[in-house]
């Protein structure tokens, strides 16, 4: 099977903007959280992810905007107003019909929520697990297109859109492209490739890696025997450049 070779299916052009991430459905997360620069955020984050955010700094302002089943998910950052949240909580969900919430509660202050939050996670974490958890919650039909420069990316349907052309690839294709255009304009090494997408720390032979590379540049190059985005650095491992 090719999986270098172009279909017929055309996706919808989107304004190739760096770093750009579109929705390709109508899932919202209200997001509670106040602004400041000693705790964490994690709006950016979730963004960057591929959610619509709907973001507000205060409960009255979150809750006067609750309408219906227009919210797919709650993320109460109780952290970032140095409360425990259970109080917050326990407000939204008399509010919420069903609608899952994910409360966030600062280590000092971690307390029992009674049901009224479907999970609690305590600072610290990192941003990732969060996504984690509200990709959970969220339809199954959540999916987004990660746009960089020419290539934009599907990864829930295994798609890559460049110059004109469209493009099926293979898991691991799609898991790489995935962080290259994540870490754009960076070294990701081989070593690196090998634990963030195949999941192993075994270097002993790295030839499925290049098999892989040129699989992705089949796809977003204007010819792929000249490539000027995938770049390979001799000794480390790939570079993806966005004019």
């Amino acid at each position: 099977m090719d999986f270098g070779s172009s279909t017929d299916l055309v996706l919808p052009l989107i304004r190739p903007h760096k770093n750009v991430v579109s929705m390709k459905n109508k899932s919202t997360i209200l997001l509670l959280e106040k602004d400041g620069r000693n705790h964490s955020r994690f709006d950016c984050a979730l963004r960057d992810s591929g959610f619509q955010v709907e973001l507000h700094k205060t409960p009255s302002s979150a809750l006067a905007c609750i309408n219906g089943d227009r919210h797919q998910l709650v993320v109460l950052n109780a952290a970032s107003m140095s409360t425990s949240g259970v109080r917050i909580a326990k407000r939204f969900r008399s509010h919420l019909n069903g609608t899952p919430i994910i409360l966030i509660q600062p280590s000092n202050l971690n307390s029992p929520v009674n049901g009224y939050a479907d999970e609690v996670l305590v600072l610290p974490f990192t941003s990732r697990k969060l996504v984690n958890r509200v990709t959970r919650y969220l339809p199954k039909q959540t999916s987004y297109i990660l746009a960089a420069g020419p290539i934009h990316l599907e990864p829930s349907n295994r798609l890559v859109q460049a110059h004109g052309k469209t493009h099926h690839l293979p898991p691991k294709a799609i898991e790489m492209l995935r962080l290259l255009m994540e870490r754009q304009g960076r070294v990701v090494t081989r070593k690196s490739l090998m634990k963030k997408v195949w999941k192993t720390d075994y270097t002993g032979d790295m030839r499925t890696i290049d098999v892989h590379a040129s699989w992705i540049r089949k796809a977003i190059e204007a010819d792929p025997a000249r490539p000027k985005l995938l770049k390979t650095i001799r000794g480390m491992g790939y570079r993806l450049d966005i004019p």
